[in-house]
């Protein structure tokens, strides 16, 4: 089934993204053990997309609550989860730990990849959280065993998204130079491994993941660092530079990105281009538009729905959301191929499904399309304004 799986998964994270960015595939191992270890923004979302990008099996460490009820269990066993219980999910149950840390062991013995989340929590934000000790202590153990030892390789991974809560966002993920035991040679007590591990991977990660500053003017920072992220080339890498800019910059700089902000927020900017569109692009798509709203909008607004209903729009919206269209999409386009072959009695019906998915795939570069077109005087202000935060001698 997995293999099948990841197919659906790619096909439903082309409609339900506007850009996917994958960076350094080329860390990947292509044999032995391995741990990718991530940041986690917008829960299990972030292993679907490293799922469907990665040729061989991969294990999901997960909270140990998800598997309270039976049936959750088992369907989570079934998809290669691993249940890790923290001191929220109550002190009774760290000792099942054991298990799944062996199990751990054994999987890596098998020369497969187990992925986890090195914060131990998910919040739908730019910002690294402190690391847990979870990771480390399945590393530690991992290479002071003699059938895995210094084969297992550690990579690191930072995902940043451009928004939460709704389709049609950008995420960028990069997977980083692997850590090898080789690093921490020498660091033979457990405590102190731990710390220094989590020390290693959190400046790793911290170079790449974006991260607002918490202590001031967090709505202005959230405003610009979504924009540049969802409209600027190597968006993340961008909105770290505004960042640190930012947070370390003269108050004429700090004044000028909040300037940046109460515009974007006034004129309710989403997309932007500096050339600001083309008519021939802006013709196109107000023909695609109506399209992908008749015949798409039934499966939009049943996944939509379910999300909200079943989530209130907490850190599962996104990952709820995508997964229900990730089941209910494929059921729809078959319905609608069999309806359509039913009453044109040709099998040219099944033209009708690729067209829908045609038009879903292209739906937010047409209203990009749209947008950069009548907003193109708009831009030239966003322009000057970039400008002058980017420019040379800033910070």
């Amino acid at each position: 089934m997995h293999p099948i799986l990841k197919l659906m998964i790619r096909t439903t994270a082309s409609f339900y993204f506007e850009k996917v960015d994958i960076k350094g595939v080329e860390n990947i191992p292509t044999e032995g053990p391995a741990i990718f270890a991530c940041n986690h923004p917008n829960s299990f979302l972030d292993a679907l997309i490293i799922t469907f990008y990665y040729r061989r099996p991969l294990y999901y460490v997960a909270r140990g609550d998800a598997f309270k009820k039976p049936f959750a269990a088992k369907v989570l066993s079934f998809l290669n989860n691993i249940p890790i219980f923290r001191k929220e999910e109550g002190t009774h149950n760290l000792s099942k730990n054991e298990e799944s840390f062996s199990y751990c062991l054994d999987i890596l013995k098998e020369g497969d990849t187990i992925l986890l989340f090195a914060e131990g929590v998910c919040e739908n934000e730019w910002f690294l959280r402190p690391l847990r000790k979870g990771a480390a202590r399945i590393v530690y153990e991992a290479w002071n065993d003699p059938a895995i030892g210094d084969k297992l390789k550690v990579i690191p991974i930072a995902n940043n998204y451009s928004s939460w809560h709704g389709s049609g966002n950008n995420i960028s993920v990069e997977l980083l130079e692997p850590m090898e035991k080789s690093t921490f040679t020498g660091v033979e007590e457990q405590g102190q491994f731990l710390r220094k591990f989590n020390d290693v991977l959190f400046t790793k990660l911290s170079e790449k993941v974006v991260s607002i500053d918490k202590s001031k003017d967090v709505e202005a920072q959230n405003i610009v660092t979504g924009f540049i992220i969802k409209n600027l080339a190597e968006g993340e890498k961008r909105a770290k530079e505004a960042l640190a800019k930012f947070k370390d910059g003269t108050k004429d700089l700090h004044a000028k990105y909040l300037q940046l902000a109460h515009y974007i927020k006034q004129e309710k900017l989403v997309y932007y281009d500096e050339a600001g569109g083309n008519a021939i692009a802006f013709l196109v798509a107000l023909f695609i538009i109506p399209f992908t709203f008749i015949l798409n909008i039934i499966p939009y607004s049943v996944c939509k729905y379910i999300a909200e209903k079943t989530t209130r729009r907490n850190v599962f919206y996104d990952s709820v959301f995508f997964g229900s269209l990730l089941v209910f999409g494929p059921i729809y386009m078959l319905t609608i191929g069999i309806l359509a072959v039913h009453f044109t009695h040709s099998m040219y019906g099944f033209l009708l499904p690729l067209l829908a998915m045609l038009s879903a795939w292209s739906y937010e570069p047409a209203k990009r399309n749209i947008y950069c077109f009548l907003q193109r005087k708009k831009f030239a202000t966003v322009s000057i304004m970039l400008n002058a935060l980017f420019e040379k001698g800033n910070g």
